[in-house]
């Protein structure tokens, strides 16, 4: 069982993990959520089986909202025990890769035929309130919710990621092949030969660091935007604490081999490690 996806709750009370299993075959597939008590350890619940990984959100109410793979109906759960509290129409469920607006207003992506639809959905009224047409299909969106990225291809077959700024609905940026935007901030990350580079987009930016030799290793961003982790060394056997203004490194800390993905907390004072596997999140302290 693969440890897919780690999210803390904006209060910093629940950590919600998302395991999966990906067999050879849909029936040898199985994917589930559990949430757990930063404040006693224990844990609160575990969801229904799905066959593919469900994509999750917290509420800024502290409820979580789920939207199960190839489905038009998202599902609001208590984040305490689980139960359905209530349910979200979808205009599409091709790809919902975050909230904006405080997290009241969901980003949601239509693939089309060489082209793709971005549109904003209200979550307190259900409204859709704005729709885009973009040249390819949506990605990602900043941690900030102010900026979306999409991935298009070009009739030569290169891959192109563009990045609009969601206010104005305008292109900012366009960078050959693929980039992902970190969880806080208007940081995009992508890579160049043996070097990640990270852009901020709203700046323009750009620090770099070496590329790390293991797998599906990525880098974490506090909230302050002064410190960015990235996983050092060819079995990620430690972390690198670096200065997000100027890519030095603070400190190295020693960690566990299997550690390679890390995730501040909304408060910046608590950092999650973990792998992607059934291995434990390690929590560690930080000072703000």
């Amino acid at each position: 069982m693969l440890l897919h996806a780690v999210l803390f709750s904006p209060d910093q009370t629940r950590l919600a993990l998302q395991f999966a299993f990906y067999g050879s075959a849909s029936r040898d597939r199985e994917a589930y959520i559990e949430v757990w008590s930063l404040e006693t350890g224990q844990r609160l619940f575990r969801g229904p089986r799905w066959t593919y990984p469900a994509q999750m959100f917290f509420l800024p109410s502290g409820e979580l909202l789920v939207i199960p793979a190839d489905v038009d109906l998202a599902q609001i759960w208590d984040a305490g025990t689980g139960a359905q509290v209530g349910s979200l129409p979808l205009p599409s469920a091709d790809n919902v890769p975050a909230l904006a607006g405080e997290g009241k207003t969901l980003i949601v992506g239509e693939h089309g035929d060489g082209f793709g639809i971005v549109r904003l959905l209200d979550i307190p009224s259900q409204q859709v309130i704005g729709t885009l047409n973009v040249p390819g299909d949506l990605i990602d969106l900043s941690g900030d919710g102010e900026y979306f990225a999409v991935i298009t291809v070009s009739d030569q077959m290169m891959a192109y990621t563009r990045v609009y700024e969601l206010a104005r609905q305008a292109e900012v940026l366009m960078i050959p092949g693929g980039g992902t935007f970190a969880a806080y901030g208007p940081y995009l990350e992508y890579r160049r030969g043996d070097s990640v580079w990270v852009q901020n987009v709203r700046q323009g930016r750009i620090i770099s660091y070496p590329r790390s030799d293991c797998a599906y290793a990525s880098a974490a961003f506090s909230p302050n935007g002064l410190l960015f982790v990235v996983p050092r060394g060819e079995r990620c056997d430690g972390l690198e604490v670096r200065d997000l203004s100027t890519g030095e490194t603070i400190i190295t800390l020693q960690g566990e081999p299997w550690h390679n993905k890390a995730l501040f907390s909304p408060r910046g004072n608590l950092l999650a490690l973990w792998y992607g596997n059934a291995t434990p999140v390690a929590l560690w302290g930080v000072r703000p």
